[in-house]
Parts: structure tokens; C-alpha cells; sequence
């Protein structure tokens, strides 16, 4: 097993990219870590991140095609391992079409009203009556803000003196302009 530096005995670093690895995930060929995501693995069944099943891509491009146990691994995994990555070797994020296409068809997937909740629950809404602020997700108990529901209504409150105070002076400035009319 491959270890960083001089930092720590057991710290951990993948057998493919050489950085920092959490030891989660182990090559099921070389039982070394290694990250499961491409470019660092390949999986066996089809999945990527947490409880996957990998092969490290070392194994992998080492026995590619040699045994029936490849024969498991995802037939995609050689444009796998082509995906562009940056200057850092991180994988390059898809064109903006192909990911607005993903969010449109996750959006396409939920109902109208499980949309509605959940900008409720951030505290967007068309309405400024306060009915839904108790749904506002950082006002409840183990909210980040569990005491902010009353002070959101207090200052609600207050706008809404100010405004009536405004229309009040407006109204009371009409009523000074017809006075000058009066001729004494």
C-alpha cells in the first residue's frame, strides 16, 4: 500500500492518480486503493462512487480482455479512461447542453407540487403574506436559524408600519395642495 510522504503512516493514496485517498474503495484485482471514479477505476458493476465495486485502471489496462472476469466490467470503460480532464487532472465538466438536458429531465421526473415545496422551504415565494414561513427549512427546530421565525415576522411587521406610514404623508401632502387653493 502506497503512502503519502512523511505526513502520516495511514494516509493513503490512490494506485492510479497518486493523490490523496480516503482507503473507501480497493481494487478488487491489486486490493490497493484507488479512487472509484474515472480515470482511477473502472467498475465492475456499472456503478461510480460510493459502494462501488472497482478495478484499478492500472489492472484493468494491464488484463484488459484476458480473463472472463473482465468480461463483467462496463464495455464503455475504454472511452472511460478518455474523458478530457483539465490542467489538474481533474475530468473537464460536460458541454452546458448536455447537463442542462440532465436537469431538465430530473425536473421533467418530479411533480409540480414537490417543486412548489421546495422553493417554499427556501423562503421563495410570489407571496409576502407570511403563511408559508413556517415551512422555511432554516426556521425549524434543528434549522440553522431555530428563533429567526419570529424575527422574520417582526420585521415583516415593521415594512408594513412604514408603508402605511408613507401612504399616510402622501395622502396627508394631496390635502396641504389643496389648502393653497383657498383664497383667504
Amino acid at each position: 500500500m502506497e503512502e503519502i510522504g512523511n505526513s502520516s503512516k495511514n494516509a493513503k493514496v490512490c494506485v492510479s492518480c497518486h493523490n490523496p485517498s480516503s482507503g473507501a474503495h480497493f481494487c478488487k484485482k491489486c486490493f490497493e486503493p484507488c479512487h472509484a471514479i474515472s480515470p482511477c477505476s473502472i467498475s465492475i458493476d456499472g456503478e461510480e462512487g460510493y459502494g462501488a465495486k472497482v478495478v484499478c485502471s492500472e489492472c484493468w489496462l494491464r488484463d484488459e480482455g484476458a480473463t472472463n472476469e473482465n468480461s463483467n466490467i462496463v464495455k464503455t470503460a475504454p472511452s472511460v479512461r478518455d474523458k478530457p480532464t483539465t490542467s489538474g487532472g481533474n475530468l473537464r465538466a460536460p458541454p452546458m447542453e448536455i447537463y442542462l438536458e440532465w436537469i431538465v429531465s430530473a425536473w421533467d421526473r418530479l411533480s409540480k407540487d414537490i417543486i412548489v415545496k421546495s422553493f417554499l422551504c427556501c423562503g421563495i415565494t410570489k407571496d409576502d403574506d407570511g403563511k408559508n414561513d413556517a415551512l422555511i427549512h432554516v426556521f425549524k427546530k434543528d434549522g440553522a436559524i431555530p428563533h429567526g421565525l419570529p424575527l422574520l415576522r417582526q420585521r415583516r411587521q415593521e415594512e408594513h408600519m412604514i408603508k402605511l406610514v408613507e401612504e399616510i404623508d402622501l395622502n396627508e401632502d394631496d390635502n396641504i395642495g389643496s389648502d393653497f387653493s383657498i383664497e383667504i
